[in-house]
């Protein structure tokens, strides 16, 4: 789950990082509107090679209710054994005074 949301807000440093200069040589050509156009693509004409947008979605709050629920879960359940062998413990205690 930590991951997951370090992903998200570290996502454009990564990326920046794996690309480095990897656009350097097609920087005019992204910048130049008309040149676009003509190929039938001027709506891609912007000053950025790739900026990816993150964000949080239903599937990683349903992933994190999911996960405490299984936390819960298994501590009621320890909880329980607990209770069982002190049960036990006292009927074994019991048993020996009488």
């Amino acid at each position: 789950m930590i991951v997951m949301v370090i992903s998200v807000y570290e996502l454009h440093t990564v990326v920046k990082f794996n690309i480095g200069s990897e656009c350097k040589p097609f920087e005019s050509m992204m910048q130049n509107k008309a040149i676009l156009t003509i190929a039938g693509i001027g709506f891609a004409a912007d000053d950025t090679c790739f900026e990816p947008k993150s964000e949080l979605q239903v599937g990683f709050w349903l992933a994190l209710v999911a996960v405490l629920l299984r936390c819960a879960t298994w501590r009621v359940y320890w909880i329980y054994e607990k209770i069982e062998e002190n049960k036990d413990l006292l009927s074994l205690y019991s048993v020996g005074k009488g």
